[in-house]
């Protein structure tokens, strides 16, 4: 073997392989394939759910997964699965395995985006030129997928710029990184210009991408619109196009043609579960019962051996069936969601307000409060478990039940925790029309704002005084207030921060900022202030934050 080839067989020995098939003629073939190509270390699992467990308890540089693994998850549901729990280094490679290239298998597939498609039946020269090229390819960016992890996005752009220089053969790899890159930096007309650069040399789909997304983070909605609607017409297969364009529709108040989108996307790819609840969701809005049955339906069965898997599809399901006079059905659901969510509390919340809807609709007022008391009872244990869907449910029926004040209080914290998201606030004041509540409820939406409003800019003003120990003290009583409120929490984290750096480290103090940023993290990854508060957390300490993987 020449000596060029020599060397990086010498270092695969040292790479930790697993095969995922459920075959075990196909893992024998495939081990002597790899162990003639110099790799040592091969590890098996023969499904999904074993797969899954092997990622969990060791860091594997390659990963050859079957599409097709029998009963149980899918290779796809493996993939949608490490990615989603963050289970894979940015630098495995994860190679997908199959012996069928169905449009509705590719596309599932290529939504969560495997590094490779192998299709059976490969020779070990294949093998070998796809691993090296992967290997190489993940090699290069390793710097900057380090600084990536640690927000550090200008960092990681003058690396990405050196490297386009050094590396042409990942030249495509590279630009599309740099155009990610400028859009988390917030450097918006930058980005702009060197996505048009680039559209200017071809059509690009991720530039196409790139450039509507922009137009949508800075409000040209139309604009978005275009764009999404010309990337359809040139290639149908590009999903993000469809959500985005979704998206950027219903931002626009046109609920009836991004449910026409959606459902045009679930026609290419029916497998993506969290696509179809949207759909489910959308087409309820619009009272098209049918198709929202349809979307929920197929959200339950596909997400049976999903990480996607959620209760909001079954508690949809439900509230479709009762919308659509058959609330006996939708209980039926419900049960069938108790039993599968058995362990998880806040889920139980959802499902108990969904069932006091289900019941309000068969006219037994007394198994409705029933179940409301059974969902307050876990949320006043644990604050945790409310969000703005159980909210707005809850809101729904306390209100509809006559019980005005609690329904009010309810929608109040949703308010106030969401005070910034445009989407909960014309929801609720929707739900305040449909209730023919509408003045009363502009009113309340007014005072829960202002109140929000009044009580960060008394914080700020008293860290703009310089009287830090007081903001502190503050931001902390309005976290437990408001525990879900990006802004309040960013601010939190903000005095403690400049306390330390007067002060000096406290490990307790150091521990409050860790939570409140990674609750902003929790509640919105992309929170555009969050790469600077990272930033100066990381001056304080070289301690990781909870949702950063080590990447070495």
């Amino acid at each position: 073997m020449n000596h060029s080839h020599d060397e990086p067989t010498k270092a695969w020995s040292r790479k930790k392989v697993l095969l995922v098939d459920d075959f075990r003629n196909f893992i024998v073939t495939m081990r002597n394939m790899l162990a003639s190509l110099g790799f040592v270390i091969i590890d098996t699992a023969h499904n999904g759910e074993e797969a899954v467990d092997r990622i969990m308890s060791r860091r594997y540089d390659i990963v050859l997964c079957d599409y097709n693994l029998g009963p149980g998850k899918d290779g796809q549901q493996v993939l949608e699965e490490v990615k989603q729990r963050q289970l894979l280094s940015p630098l495995t490679i994860f190679m997908m395995v199959t012996a069928e290239n169905s449009l509705e298998m590719v596309m599932g597939a290529a939504e969560y985006q495997p590094d490779e498609y192998l299709i059976k039946p490969f020779t070990k020269q294949v093998l070998e030129k796809k691993i090296r090229r992967l290997m190489e390819k993940k090699e290069s960016i390793r710097r900057i997928e380090k600084k990536m992890e640690a927000m550090e996005y200008q960092e990681a752009l003058e690396i990405c710029e050196e490297l386009i220089g050094q590396h042409p053969q990942h030249l495509a790899d590279l630009l599309k990184i740099k155009g990610d890159l400028l859009i988390k930096k917030g450097a918006y007309e930058e980005a702009q210009r060197f996505f048009h650069e680039i559209s200017s040399l071809g059509k690009f789909p991720w530039a196409l991408l790139g450039q509507g997304r922009i137009n949508y983070l800075q409000g040209r909605y139309e604009e978005a619109e275009k764009i999404y609607r010309e990337l359809i017409r040139a290639n149908d297969k590009i999903m993000a196009a469809y959500d985005e364009l979704a998206k950027t529709l219903t931002k626009l108040g046109r609920f009836p043609q991004a449910q026409e989108i959606l459902m045009q996307a679930v026609e290419v790819s029916p497998k993506a579960v969290r696509r179809q609840r949207e759909l489910g969701e959308i087409a309820l809005r619009n009272q098209d019962l049918d198709t929202a049955q349809k979307a929920y339906s197929r959200a339950v069965k596909e997400g049976k051996f999903s990480c996607y898997k959620s209760p909001d599809d079954y508690t949809g399901l439900a509230k479709v069936l009762a919308e659509n006079a058959a609330p006996e059905k939708g209980l039926k659901v419900l049960q069938e969601a108790a039993a599968e969510f058995s362990q998880d509390v806040p889920s139980l919340v959802r499902i108990s307000v969904a069932k006091s809807v289900a019941f309000m609709k068969m006219n037994k007022p007394e198994q409705a409060r029933k179940e409301i008391d059974a969902a307050m009872k876990i949320i006043n244990k644990d604050p945790a478990t409310f969000n703005p869907a159980v909210g707005m449910d809850l809101a729904r029926t306390l209100l509809s039940q006559g019980d005005g004040k609690l329904g009010r209080e309810f929608l109040r914290r949703i308010v106030q925790s969401n005070h910034e998201d445009e989407t909960i606030l014309s929801n609720v004041k929707e739900m305040c029309k449909e209730l023919k509540l509408e003045g009363e409820g502009e009113k309340w939406l007014e005072e829960a704002v202002e109140e929000v409003v009044r009580m960060n800019n008394e914080g700020v003003r008293l860290v703009q005084s310089g009287d830090l120990k007081t903001a502190i003290r503050y931001f902390e009583k309005a976290t437990e207030t408001l525990p879900e409120n990006k802004l309040i929490n960013a601010n939190a984290a903000y005095a403690l921060m400049l306390y330390l750096k007067a002060k000096g480290p406290e490990p307790d103090k150091l521990t409050k900022v860790r939570n409140y940023l990674s609750r902003v993290h929790r509640l919105d990854a992309d929170y555009p202030d969050l790469p600077k508060l990272v930033s100066i957390y990381r001056q304080l300490t070289q301690v990781q934050l909870p949702w950063m993987k080590t990447i070495d």
